[in-house]
């Protein structure tokens, strides 16, 4: 039977027609043009509910960028704004309005009509409920996803460093933050005790757990997003986190399974712990074979098919049912689900893929919506209460800052600014304490909820605060590379000629890997000028939320084959056929594509290296075109933070592997004009003319009428006589010195040799005047190759066989 949209119902069987039962309204409307109102249909609602939360945050991120405020601010934000405080808003715009016309204040506009208004529309009854289950569905595939990305391995690596502090931070504000908050409680009717401005006293255990809470799915967003989840205090902030994360789920089952136990009988509680029992066999013995059974299934670089993503979607949504009818929430299915999958491709990647956009990015935000409208200023009661609030909010987050930051410091010689930034960004609030708050504030349209309004108001308002400064702090004030500590040599120039030469060498993918090791070899003399090279395997962090960096041999020179692949053993040939001259330290290193310069940067710093190569594909190759521009993205910062001198080795197009031949030939050409870069250059020439097998010829470039400053010149003369009386009896040395009219002569000449040599080498920069070039910086299409390289790297020497290594000394 149908019924009209307005139609109203009786009970069947009932007498008591006084009492009827509204037919609930259709999900979609007809249109307008049927003179229908759309957002009186639940279905248009919700879509128009997603598109303002998401707009308003978005355009909210965008604004506060200058201020390095994560994503999540900005959802909580516009959740907040989009509750009864937007008629608030509205109504406080009108009221001045009023006033600055003149009006009598009485014909003011009635703040309880435009507020029942708006909730009536933008939060009606049904359309609400669906916005409830939606949230409910994206909050479990949400927590699915970040547990996803967890590496579980993290678990067996803790140090004592991160073992005392997040003991620590752990305990101490639990006790502390449940004596303090006694001092809110009051008697209440009918000689009950309540919390002044919070609610009943049994949801103190409550408040004190959201605040001493440390959450991973939130820290570890915030670290991502800040591009620090490969630095050092990214690391240790993880490490931290996750330790704490795992000792509170532990304390909050235990403690959930007690508080039950008091008002469950006996035969109710083993029916409890039997479906404990029972979800942890299917986990270990079903649900994990399964998993490891589709990685099994699934072809190394290939693609995960769509059956086994819908059927692990399909188990996860049965499991969540069953958790919410026999753990304590629907969440804790979706936690340790995905806690089980392996981290990374080819199943955590696949699953993010398919799921992130729809679920985490559109449906997500709706979670801080439903905050918002239980958030109402104009239902607070004690303004005064809600200072106190606000105090022990703000003690709650000093007592976690002071408790990472005193084992930190005092047990682990940590410098006090990086205590106290780890102690601000486990401090972060975000979507699992306000999920706790929600729950406890949940209420009907009128009603007030176990939580009052003040509490809620000051918990919320305070998570915001605190993790907004965090996020910007840290940011501005945290410097991972800072090398204003940094001691000794960091040039090739400056090297002394029988010292180590220690560079470290980055790779993304196997295209320049041949040529890699022709250059490392030609790099290396012989044994009195020993050379160890840091080989670094880049690769993009997909499907996880911890970055890593391995070093795959130990201190007593063992390999660790773990994370290999052949990419390293080419280079570990390399050193066997050159032992006692290289020493090869292979490394992977995990992070993405917009912060590998950390890793590049800091395993510089950390091994005091003197130089850095880094490959740069030549323009136009469109094979692997993502890696390719990724190769390309990450010179800039490099050049710019870097601890010690940078190469850029620009490479043509070579895919396949061959290893570097006996006796080997190696040409190499300097193009020398003069200043600091050209000078390094031609110390990186002056190291490989020690090789045997090496051949160097240096050109250097004197413009007719051309002008150049007296100690930069003096400077170039210095280095010239110091190479050439160094290589004096050297048969495989040359050099000249060419008088050129013109830049153009000066490219003709370097055609002509293109097919004489292996590699050649320039400096980044060079004074215009000496290369008669003025403005051609402008026309530049690769500013970080200098001008010379960036010529050479160009589509006019597409076809030549050399590669170029683009030198910048560092200052």
């Amino acid at each position: 039977m149908s019924y009209p949209k307005s139609a109203v119902v009786y009970p069947y069987g009932s007498n008591d027609f006084d009492e009827p039962c509204v037919y609930p309204s259709q999900p979609f409307s007809n249109g307008v043009f049927y003179h229908e109102e759309p957002l009186k249909f639940y279905v248009p609602l919700l879509l128009f509910q997603i598109v303002v939360v998401v707009f308003f945050s978005r355009t909210l991120y965008f604004i506060l960028r200058p201020l390095k405020q994560p994503r999540q601010i900005c959802d909580m934000i516009a959740g907040i704004t989009l509750g009864p405080t937007t008629p608030y808003i509205y109504y406080q715009i009108r009221l001045l309005f009023h006033q600055w016309a003149g009006d009598d204040i009485s014909n003011a506009p009635d703040f309880a009509r435009i507020k029942k208004n708006y909730l009536d529309v933008f939060f009606a009854g049904e359309g609400f409920s669906l916005m409830m289950s939606i949230t409910t569905y994206a909050s479990v595939i949400h927590f699915f996803l970040v547990c996803t990305r967890v590496n579980t391995s993290y678990i067996m690596q803790f140090g004592k460093k991160s073992i005392a502090i997040a003991i620590c931070v752990t305990c101490i504000p639990q006790l502390v933050l449940s004596r303090v908050i006694q001092l809110f409680e009051i008697q209440g009717p009918e000689g009950t005790r309540e919390l002044q401005g919070i609610g009943p006293s049994f949801i103190s255990t409550y408040i004190v757990f959201v605040l001493g809470m440390i959450s991973l799915p939130v820290v570890g967003e915030i670290v991502s997003e800040l591009r620090l989840i490969n630095t050092e205090l990214g690391r240790l902030t993880m490490c931290i986190t996750l330790m704490c994360d795992l000792a509170l789920s532990v304390y909050t089952t235990i403690s959930i399974t007690a508080q039950n136990s008091v008002h469950l009988g006996a035969f109710d509680m083993f029916k409890k712990v039997i479906g404990i029992v029972i979800f942890v066999l299917f986990l270990f013995f079903l649900y994990r074979p399964l998993v490891r059974w589709i990685v099994r299934r699934t072809p190394k670089g290939g693609r995960v098919s769509e059956e086994h993503i819908l059927l692990i979607i399909i188990i996860l949504f049965v499991m969540t049912i069953y958790s919410e009818a026999c753990l304590t929430s629907s969440i804790d299915a979706a936690i340790y689900m995905g806690l089980l999958i392996p981290d990374g491709p080819p199943l955590g990647t696949a699953l993010i893929e398919r799921l992130q956009l729809i679920h985490s990015d559109i449906f997500l935000p709706l979670v801080f919506l439903v905050w918002g409208r239980w958030l109402d200023v104009t239902r607070v009661e004690n303004p005064r209460i809600v200072f106190f609030l606000t105090l022990f909010v703000l003690l709650a987050y000093v007592l976690k800052l002071i408790c990472v930051m005193v084992p930190a410091v005092y047990f682990n010689n940590m410098p006090i600014r990086n205590a106290a930034f780890i102690g601000l960004l486990v401090s972060s609030c975000g979507l699992v304490q306000f999920s706790v708050l929600g729950a406890l504030k949940s209420e009907a349209a009128d009603d007030e909820g176990m939580m009052k309004q003040e509490a809620y108001l000051s918990l919320v308002i305070g998570g915001i605060f605190i993790t907004g400064l965090a996020s910007f702090l840290v940011s501005y004030f945290y410097d991972p590379l800072d090398s204003s500590h940094l001691v000794g040599c960091r040039t090739v120039q400056h090297l002394r000629p029988h010292t180590e030469f220690r560079m470290v060498v980055s790779v993304i993918n196997e295209d320049p890997v041949p040529l890699l090791v022709n250059f490392i070899e030609a790099a290396c003399a012989n044994e009195y000028t020993p050379t160890c090279a840091y080989v670094l395997h880049l690769v993009e962090l997909k499907g996880q939320l911890t970055s890593t960096i391995t070093a795959h041999k130990t201190k007593k020179g063992q390999i660790n084959p773990r994370n290999m692949d052949r990419l390293h053993n080419v280079f570990i040939n390399l050193e066997e056929t050159k032992k006692s001259v290289l020493v090869v330290q292979p490394f992977t290193a995990t992070a993405p594509y917009k912060s590998m310069h950390n890793d590049v940067c800091s395993l510089a710093m950390e091994k005091n290296v003197h130089f850095i190569v880094l490959p740069f594909p030549r323009k136009g190759y469109a094979m692997n075109s993502d890696v390719n521009q990724a190769a390309r993205s990450i010179v800039p910062p490099i050049l710019a933070q870097a601890p010690c001198s940078v190469g850029i080795f620009i490479h043509h197009t070579l895919t396949s592997f061959a290893p570097a031949e006996p006796g080997l030939r190696y040409h190499v050409r300097v193009l020398f004009w003069g200043g600091k870069d050209d000078r390094e250059a031609l110390a990186c020439a002056g190291r490989m003319a020690q090789n045997f097998g090496v051949l160097v010829k240096v050109t250097r470039f004197i413009l007719a009428g051309s002008e150049q400053d007296e100690m930069e010149l003096s400077r170039d003369m210095d280095v010239i006589e110091e190479f050439k009386i160094y290589n004096t009896g050297n048969d495989r040395v040359a050099f000249e010195e060419m008088m050129m009219d013109d830049f153009e002569a000066t490219i003709n000449f370097i055609r002509s040799i293109e097919e004489d040599c292996d590699l050649i080498i320039v400096g980044k920069q060079q004074d215009s005047r000496l290369l008669v070039c003025e403005g051609m910086e402008d026309w530049s299409e690769s500013p970080e190759l200098g001008v010379v390289g960036d010529i050479l790297a160009s589509s006019d020497f597409a076809d030549s066989s050399f590669s170029i290594l683009v030198v910048q000394q560092y200052a």
